[in-house]
């Protein structure tokens, strides 16, 4: 996944996307704004941070391997509220099926 960071707000701002080791940079923008629910391109343009300012990343560049990202435009959802979803993700993975369920992946016979 690659972990989506807001560059200029005073709080902590991020979501988490997952993309192809092969994506460019637009498809996690598409990513994000599929997220986020929103339908403007202009809305997030994504950038690296320069000595004192920052550089917009064409979408045509690939990822590269980068697992972080930053954006400017649109606001994010909290880092904390997008750590707590990750968490509960993971402890939703990890439980074990309900009494009386099977498995989705049990084998009928």
């Amino acid at each position: 996944s690659v972990r989506v960071v807001h560059a200029a707000s005073d709080e902590p701002q991020e979501v988490r996307v997952d993309v192809p080791a092969t994506a460019t940079v637009g498809q996690v923008r598409d990513a994000v704004l599929e997220l986020l629910g929103e339908e403007q391109r202009s809305k997030l343009r994504m950038v690296k941070k320069t000595k004192m300012s920052f550089t917009g990343i064409d979408d045509s560049e690939p990822l590269m391997g980068r697992r972080v990202l930053h954006v400017l435009g649109r606001p994010l959802p909290p880092a904390s509220q997008t750590q707590q979803a990750a968490a509960e993700a993971q402890e939703t993975a990890a439980e074990p099926p309900a009494e009386g369920r099977r498995p989705s992946n049990a084998i009928v016979e």
